[in-house]
């Protein structure tokens, strides 16, 4: 379930991203502002795109490798569960569920055993 919640988050930050990437070379942006100098919205905004997409390779990596339930995945889905605790509010519940599930101290000791079983 986790692995499918993931790879629907990275499905998500990846349309962001790609709204971002569509939207940075928007004239508006292009407004000069006094202290930050002309594009610095257009700058941004590459900037924010560049980090979700990052973010949405990393959601799918973590949803692929629970899916697969491969040994690396748990610290990975960590890792992409912290970050995305910033992003309210579904980001947010989905880090606290992935903490929730994979942060127990039997869930490492589950992952080599669900590993040998096929699916």
């Amino acid at each position: 379930m986790l692995g499918v919640l993931w790879m629907a988050a990275g499905v998500l930050n990846a349309i962001a991203a790609g709204a971002m990437f569509f939207m940075w070379r928007i004239p508006l942006l292009e407004i000069p502002i006094p202290f930050l100098g002309p594009g610095f919205f257009s700058r941004m905004m590459y900037g924010t795109a560049v980090l979700v997409a990052a973010k949405a390779i990393a959601c799918l990596i973590a949803g692929y490798g629970l899916l697969e339930r491969e040994p690396w995945a748990r610290t990975v889905a960590l890792v992409v569960g912290v970050i995305s605790l910033l992003n309210v509010p579904l980001g947010t519940a989905l880090g606290i569920y992935t903490l929730w599930v994979l942060l127990p101290a039997e869930a490492d000791a589950n992952v080599p055993r669900h590993a040998a079983q096929p699916l």
